[in-house]
């Protein structure tokens, strides 16, 4: 199974949420997406948007058809559309 994205911010922030398997470059895509303007806590609920249950990966997997054997099958593409939402401009004091 493959999984491609539609927008490089949403791919980055899956694989920061990603807690099950650490990229290598998960500091430059931290250090990245902090610099688009994301706090910790929106990179946390944007990537949960894409790869946290009930996301947008595991809906596409759920609807797939009868016979879909799941990640194991190794089989087929998943597409992440553009999910995640711009930053929030953090509050001024």
């Amino acid at each position: 199974m493959t999984v491609s994205f539609d927008s490089d911010v949403d791919m980055a922030l899956y694989i920061v949420f990603n807690a099950v398997k650490k990229s290598k470059r998960e500091p430059e895509f931290l250090q990245w997406l902090s610099s688009l303007g994301y706090t910790q806590d929106q990179m946390a609920r944007e990537g949960f948007k894409i790869g946290g249950k009930g996301g947008v990966l595991y809906q596409q997997v759920a609807a797939h058809p009868e016979g879909f054997a799941g990640w194991s099958s190794r089989t087929g593409e998943l597409v992440v559309p553009i999910t995640a939402e711009e930053p929030e401009e953090a509050a001024t004091v």
